[in-house]
Formats: structure tokens, C-alpha cells, sequence
């Protein structure tokens, strides 16, 4: 028992991220919205494709992405749409929804 935890690698997680994005974060951020766009376009593809669960799976990632994207004008609305909805319980939004997004 007392060698398994020796074997075990600690996580290193850090402080989450919170408040507001710096410039640098927000010149980065403006590429992760096409790839948000992207992935919602993957989404109905595979919809199409008559692939349920990989349609919902990449579902799941551009809502992770749009929540992380409420500071960006354009998707400001939709971040709206959403936090207004059930799925506002999810997060408040912003860059604490990094992590999940990459996953």
C-alpha cells in the first residue's frame, strides 16, 4: 500500500485563472473563436454523418468554448443566450473554462 503512493505523479494545478484577459490573452483568444466556430461545424457534420455521440461530444466542446469566449464581442450574444438557459449553471464563464475547453 505505501508503494503505490510513491509511484502516484502529483498534479500540478495551479491557481485557477480569473479576472479579465490581458491584451496578449485576448489577441490569442481571437484565434480560439474560429476554432470554436469550427468545432460547432464539426458538430453538425457529424451529425449529419450520423454520428450521435461524436455530434455530441464536440457539442459539448464549442459550449465549453463559448463560455470561454463571453468577453469577445461577437460572441457575446451567444454566451448570453446560454447563461440565460439550464446550461447557465454550468460556469460563470471566462477564462476558468480554459481547462475543460482543452479537454
Amino acid at each position: 500500500r505505501g508503494g503505490l503512493a510513491r509511484t502516484m505523479i502529483p498534479l500540478l494545478a495551479g491557481p485557477p485563472i480569473m479576472g479579465p484577459p490581458t491584451r496578449e490573452m485576448l489577441a490569442k483568444l481571437g484565434h480560439v473563436k474560429w476554432c470554436v466556430i469550427a468545432t460547432y461545424a464539426c458538430a453538425v457534420g457529424r451529425f449529419w454523418a450520423k454520428d450521435p455521440f461524436g455530434a455530441l461530444n464536440d457539442l459539448f466542446g464549442g459550449l465549453f468554448g463559448t463560455f470561454l469566449l463571453r468577453e469577445d464581442p461577437s460572441m457575446e450574444p451567444c454566451f448570453r443566450c446560454l447563461k440565460e438557459s439550464p446550461l447557465g449553471a454550468m460556469s460563470d464563464g471566462g477564462l476558468t473554462c480554459l481547462l475543460p475547453y482543452m479537454f
